[in-house]
């Protein structure tokens, strides 16, 4: 699987300054569970610069976009330079929809489709 933005340990990402926080979520799939290495991306700011202009993830790697209150939300891919698996997540932690192999540069909106409280 790529490296995916937003659902769900010391590892520091080349553009991740030292006040990100890194945390490891789990995803319990029908085949097992697997980790992933995330920075958590809560602020205003920080969520609209996203994933723009950054070296590409490590493998099991990923942003987890976080909101206060379940909230629709949608994505686009400009200034991105890799390929992005979006998984969006409810309040319950379900992934409840996934974007894959989302194009570097792709202005396209991908949209959470209902209400979400984050993404990843």
């Amino acid at each position: 699987m790529k490296a995916f933005i937003c659902t769900v340990a010391a590892l520091l990402f080349s553009s991740c300054n030292s006040l990100c926080e890194i945390i490891q979520i789990n995803i319990t799939t029908s085949t097992g569970v697997v980790s992933y290495q995330v920075e958590v991306v809560d602020g205003i700011f920080s969520r609209a610069k996203g994933s723009m202009n950054r070296d590409p993830l490590p493998r099991n790697a990923g942003m987890l976009f976080l909101y206060k209150r379940e909230t629709q939300v949608s994505f686009w891919m400009k200034n991105v330079l890799s390929p992005l698996d979006i998984f969006f997540v409810d309040s319950a932690g379900y992934i409840i929809k996934i974007h894959g192999n989302a194009l570097p540069d792709d202005l396209t909106p991908i949209q959470s489709v209902g209400t979400y409280y984050c993404c990843a």
